[in-house]
């Protein structure tokens, strides 16, 4: 049978920095660089750093310090958080953070943002704001009223979650929005369904 060639898929890692027996969180945070720079040799695309607070089986506290060491230790792949809980934090620091490291590393940066681990009311408007200052949607970064760091290339933002409710706010805000069980509402396939029905 004749026909083009199948593309090689495109693989990427998320790694939440597991503590195992015998070693401390310092070694697993020194396995993480070495498994980001294997992954790159191997022609892994994509890493993702994870945020995980009170475990101690996870050493991955701090994505976005973790992201920018894996950045500065290879040299193609693209590397960002899987994700920023984004109602931990100030909007406007993280978009600061992330505009820093776009500028420095530009093109390779990705923006995972998640809305646990904290009170979500204001997800939204938080959401809203960290774009804003992004420059991203072609929002005046300006009307945030911060300093207006723009990175010539932004980086790519993407909201994570595992179900309907994740999915359908993507899909509104034109926002990839990767899923992964175990599912809040409902099971992958159906989340993948909502994300395609809320962008249309």
């Amino acid at each position: 049978m004749s026909g083009a060639p199948a593309s090689a898929p495109r693989l990427s890692v998320l790694d939440r920095s597991p503590v195992g027996a015998g070693f401390s969180p310092a070694d697993s945070l020194r396995a993480s660089v070495e498994l980001a720079q294997a992954a790159e040799e191997l022609g892994y695309v994509r890493y993702w750093t994870a945020e995980h607070h009170g475990s101690p089986g996870f050493a991955g506290c701090a994505p976005e310090i973790l992201a920018a060491v894996l950045l500065g230790r290879t040299r193609r792949m693209r590397v960002g958080t899987g994700g920023v809980l984004l109602p931990r934090y100030s909007p406007a620091k993280v978009a600061e953070v992330f505009s820093v490291l776009a500028s420095v590393f530009p093109g390779r940066v990705d923006l995972g943002l998640g809305r646990s681990g904290g009170p979500a009311h204001d997800y939204p408007q938080r959401l809203r704001a960290v774009r804003v200052l992004l420059g991203l949607d072609g929002a005046d970064p300006l009307a945030g009223g911060e300093s207006g760091l723009v990175p010539p290339v932004r980086p790519q933002m993407r909201l994570l979650g595992a179900g309907a409710s994740s999915a359908l706010g993507s899909a509104r805000r034109r926002t990839p929005c990767p899923t992964h069980p175990p599912g809040e509402d409902l099971p992958l396939p159906s989340a993948e369904d909502v994300m395609r029905r809320g962008s249309r």
